[in-house]
């Protein structure tokens, strides 16, 4: 009985030092918070800048890649259908990248309230075409060689969409300016 009663109070007093050691650590202080706060003000203030710089080429890089895949689609619409499809470009060389638009009709077909498909340069951001080519995709998976030269209002870096007689779809990143004849 001895040896019990002796537990129980050793328990009692442990219970006692761990509620106390659990009440005096819990939450945290003001100043904690005022500290980790300030890090992460400080943290946005240095990588704002850098986000803010990289999102118009990040526009720019997914008009490039929408294109790209466009030209592709376009490429298989040929082949599936056994018709010529163009790739037409509209509004190229304005001031304002919100008229630029690009679609793909077949040859039977003129206009781009006949497109297949239609995409305009103002859902990517601030993206404009620069020199364009219409392109065609024959029958056979053929193309007619052309440029499209995709620039956003940096003008640092421009993407340049390029086919081939063969049909093969590639895209070039340009970082010395987007200046072309």
């Amino acid at each position: 009985m001895f040896l019990a009663e002796t537990f129980n109070k050793n328990n009692a007093i442990v219970m006692i030092m761990l509620e106390k050691r659990i009440k005096d650590s819990s939450g945290f202080s003001l100043m904690e918070l005022m500290v980790v706060i300030a890090m992460i003000g400080i943290l946005s203030a240095v990588a704002l800048p850098g986000i803010l710089h990289a999102l118009p080429e990040q526009r720019l890089k997914n008009a490039a890649r929408n294109l790209y895949a466009d030209m592709q689609r376009a490429r298989m619409l040929a082949v599936k259908e056994n018709k010529r499809m163009y790739v037409k470009f509209s509004g190229s060389d304005t001031a304002d990248a919100a008229d630029d638009f690009y679609y793909c009709v077949d040859d039977t077909k003129k206009g781009p309230e006949n497109a297949v498909f239609r995409r305009n340069l103002s859902e990517d951001g601030d993206v404009s075409f620069g020199k364009t080519n219409n392109i065609s995709f024959g029958p056979t998976g053929s193309a007619g060689t052309g440029s499209t030269y995709l620039k956003n209002q940096n003008q640092d870096v421009c993407y340049v969409i390029i086919t081939t007689r063969h049909g093969h779809v590639r895209i070039d990143r340009k970082e010395t300016g987007c200046l072309w004849n």
